[in-house]
């Protein structure tokens, strides 16, 4: 069916041919390959929160919002499905006494979405949240299922965690995680050059900064 896409700020709007919400990773696939058979072109999509046009499309628009929640934890990892959202992850991963590494300040991003594009949190020691990820499922553009892991396909993780899409269609992923934590926020009014002479300085003593 034909539906319109509109990001999150509005900057990008278009109607793709086709959009289409599978519930599972054997709709996943018979899309992908009722598209491979018409030689129409497939763009997955998270939770719009870009300004890129990466995701438009006059084909067919695959949204993973139905593929949710949390599959499995033991500790050091914890798989989710791709359409997670980060703050049903989030509060998954606090009730059984885990946390994500680091974050951004926005919650209603998709897993898949918010590593497959880059998106990033602040903290020196920190990389941005594709380099969490561990392990990725999908499936590919001929239709097959693809685990990609330390084990399995090795060679593909480093693509597979920042692929923008374009190795196929994220299921699941796999994060590593820690012990759950807190964090004290302390926030305050400066003059730009101040925080700009400082910068240095408020990035190596504290774990998280922006301004």
């Amino acid at each position: 069916m034909a539906r319109s896409f509109v990001n999150w700020s509005g900057s990008l709007s278009f109607t793709p041919a086709e959009y289409v919400e599978p519930a599972d990773e054997d709709e996943v696939r018979a899309v992908v390959l009722r598209a491979r058979e018409a030689g129409t072109t497939i763009r997955p999509v998270g939770s719009g929160h870009s300004s890129s046009p990466l995701v438009r499309t006059d084909g067919i628009l695959l949204n993973l919002d139905r593929m949710a929640g949390v599959l499995s934890d033991d500790g050091g990892l914890a798989t989710a499905r791709a359409g997670t959202k980060l703050k049903a992850l989030g509060e998954g991963l606090y009730d059984a006494g885990l946390a994500m590494d680091n974050l951004g300040d926005v919650d209603y991003q998709s897993i898949a979405g918010a590593t497959a594009t880059g998106t990033h949190g602040t903290g020196i020691r920190f990389g941005n949240l594709s380099t969490q990820l561990v392990g990725v499922r999908l499936v590919t553009g001929t239709g097959q299922t693809l685990d990609i892991g330390p084990d399995d396909h090795a060679d593909l993780l480093p693509a597979a965690r920042l692929s923008l899409g374009a190795l196929g269609v994220v299921t699941q992923v796999t994060l590593d995680v820690q012990p759950r934590y807190e964090l004290r926020r302390r926030a305050w009014c400066a003059p730009v050059d101040w925080t700009l002479d400082h910068l240095a300085e408020l990035q190596h003593t504290n774990r998280n900064i922006d301004f």
